[in-house]
């Protein structure tokens, strides 16, 4: 008859591929569960940690012990992680040595072992110095264990960050912002980290299982570290993503919260790994493979080099494509009302009083008839600067010019994220900053719309290629942004088409077909508000000649005649 095994935290995700690898590998598997439910190939046993007397029957009879059951980081107090992790630990070791089984597995952390100030091998008989709660009850939990062990044979497997399909914790901090393309990168980005791949783990607590001469506390890790870099980069590339590493100093990332300080608490360093569980290559995330570790520079130092002389081309180029946007309009300073800005601004009463900014969400303004009646996203902008500036026009003209920086910046953003080389992406940026036809819109102030409009059709076209891959969260700033597209200038009702032709050109902005339905749908609902809105209006609301001068009600019958 095989062996049988008690395996707690069954239910959990590095439990529940053990507990079906020891059942391949032979064993009888029982599963110690406290309410979850366990996989169906073991047998269940109740029990809690907390409490001693349960462990009693849920040990009787089996000859080993996998302990994976934890309180997982972040824990809420450190009474309630010590009680789980450290005691509940306790109670099982003392129940199994009571019991007779002879060995005793336990998966514990590197969080045990805290982070070193070397930024070289980290072994096992090194001083234990957690710096979290998780951390600190790991370590107390080893020290019980190796203290209540008796004739049992212990092992104590220390992984670090473990990663694997249906991960939703640690990893995913990592991966989540990663696959983005912008990642937060302390320091240098050059450190060193080992990771360990959820089947490479299970391997080894299935060999610590088997080989008698396995005692004592074992790191496993994959068989070579990668640099947070690496780490990144790939993680990136595998989302269809161009990586943008976003550098902040070392001692910020010590003291952020997570998820940017959970990979690089400080100083890191990658496992001896004693006990290597490599034996298959991660299937799954596709880590790189990095070099042997050199010191003083090497193949990772010139590749962090690279990275960094990248960042800092882009954003060279993003200030020069901004200084393009600006530096030619910064005469409009000195114009006062230019092209269409006397009827649209000057003679607009509408426009003379700041507080009318209320009217624009008020049922009155229905029955008015102002200039750019349809367009109030660029009345709000215009009541802006009657707050802001008076009637100087200075500030008008430095608004218009900021708006179409800002269009331009979101050109040369949009560029990047759809994967155009750098020297193109920043080319048609500048090329559209210093193009004549953006001349009126920018100079004349009543002409804002334009610069508006696009910039808001800029940013739905963004989310939009965003929901592609990440959260169905981007289908709010979708409805957002086109609204207000279609809410300063209604040729922005090319939106749509515009993003089909993206999707057509670009497959890694291409959504699926259920999320290409909802964006549809997000987008008719603008559109219908907007429709909506023009028909309360009149439509010929839209004309330019809406009638400027003196606030009046809108005439029962005809148009507003032309000037």
């Amino acid at each position: 008859m095989s062996d049988e095994v008690l395996v707690t935290g069954g239910a959990g995700w590095i439990g529940g591929r053990l507990v079906r690898a020891l059942v391949d590998a032979g064993f009888r598997v029982r599963a110690l569960t406290h309410r979850s439910a366990v996989p169906a190939c073991a047998s269940p046993v109740r029990g809690d940690l907390r409490d001693a007397a349960s462990l009693q029957g849920a040990v009787r009879g089996v000859t080993a012990v996998v302990h994976c059951a934890a309180l997982l980081d972040p824990v809420d107090s450190e009474e309630e992680a010590d009680a789980v992790n450290h005691l509940g630990t306790a109670h099982l070791a003392e129940a199994a040595r009571a019991a007779g089984c002879a060995s005793f597995v336990f998966l514990s952390s590197q969080a045990a072992l805290g982070w070193s100030a070397d930024a070289g091998l980290v072994r096992e008989d090194a001083l234990c110095a957690p710096s979290t709660a998780y951390g600190r009850s790991k370590r107390d939990a080893e020290r019980a264990l190796l203290d209540a062990a008796g004739p049992m044979r212990v092992v104590i497997l220390r992984p670090p960050t473990v990663y694997g399909p249906g991960e939703r914790r640690n990893f995913l901090a990592l991966a989540r912002p990663a696959a983005t393309g912008l990642f937060p990168v302390p320091g240098r980005g050059d450190n060193r980290m080992s990771f360990c791949h959820l089947d490479n783990l299970v391997d080894a607590a299935v060999f610590a299982l088997r080989a008698p001469g396995a005692r004592g506390v074992l790191h496993v890790a994959d068989a070579h570290p990668v640099t947070l870099r690496e780490a990144v980069d790939t993680i990136a590339h595998a989302a269809g993503r161009r990586p943008i590493p976003v550098p902040f100093p070392l001692p910020v990332a010590r003291r952020a919260p997570a998820p940017i300080a959970a990979p690089v608490p400080g100083p890191p360093a990658h496992a001896d790994q004693r006990l290597r569980a490599g034996r298959r290559r991660p299937r799954q995330a596709g880590l790189p493979v990095a070099g042997p570790v050199r010191r003083g520079g090497g193949r990772d130092d010139r590749r962090v080099s690279r990275g960094w002389r990248a960042v800092s081309a882009r954003l060279a180029s993003a200030a020069a494509v901004a200084a393009l946007a600006l530096v030619p309009y910064l005469q409009t300073l000195e114009f006062g009302p230019t092209y269409d800005d006397h009827h649209h601004v000057v003679d607009n009463a509408f426009l003379q009083d700041a507080s009318n900014v209320a009217l624009l969400f008020s049922a009155e303004y229905l029955s008015l008839e102002i200039p750019d009646q349809g367009r109030p996203v660029l009345l709000a902008s215009l009541l802006a600067d009657r707050a802001l500036f008076g009637d100087s026009f200075a500030g008008a003209h430095a608004q218009s010019a900021l708006w179409h920086v800002l269009v331009s910046l979101m050109v040369l953003w949009l560029a990047w994220r759809l994967g155009a080389p750098p020297a193109v992406a920043a080319g048609g940026a500048a090329l559209f900053a210093l193009h004549p036809a953006c001349v009126e819109a920018v100079a004349g102030v009543s002409n804002r719309e334009d610069p508006l409009a696009a910039f808001f059709v800029l940013v739905a076209l963004w989310a939009a290629s965003r929901l592609a891959r990440g959260s169905w969260a981007w289908l709010a700033l979708v409805f957002v942004a086109f609204a207000l597209a279609l809410g300063a200038k209604e040729v922005a009702v090319v939106a749509p088409a515009l993003f089909v032709l993206l999707a057509a050109a670009v497959p890694a902005v291409r959504p699926s077909r259920a999320r290409a339905a909802a964006l549809a749908g997000v987008g008719a609902a603008a559109m219908t508000t907007w429709a909506a809105f023009q028909v309360a209006l009149g439509v010929p609301s839209l004309s330019i000649g809406a009638g400027a001068g003196p606030l009046t009600p809108m005439e029962s019958e005809g148009t507003p005649s032309a000037t």
